[in-house]
């Protein structure tokens, strides 16, 4: 289970740790960056599993190095 998220520079984030437990509930305002904390573990997951779509995180703003 993953028990910590720390994202850096990824969209609205410029830097936020996140401790997780079994259910976790992500709420903000509109532009606040609950929707990009769960962008980051899509893209950290896809990125695990060699499934990374460079181009189409790039045409969302996404930049990956």
């Amino acid at each position: 289970m993953l028990k910590k998220l720390q994202v850096q520079n990824f969209k609205s984030i410029l830097s936020d740790t996140v401790e997780l437990g079994q259910l976790n509930v992500f709420i903000g305002e509109n532009g606040s960056g609950p929707s990009n904390l769960l962008e980051s573990l899509a893209v950290m997951s896809a990125a695990k599993q060699e499934r990374l779509d460079i181009e189409g995180l790039y045409s969302k703003g996404v930049r990956v190095n």
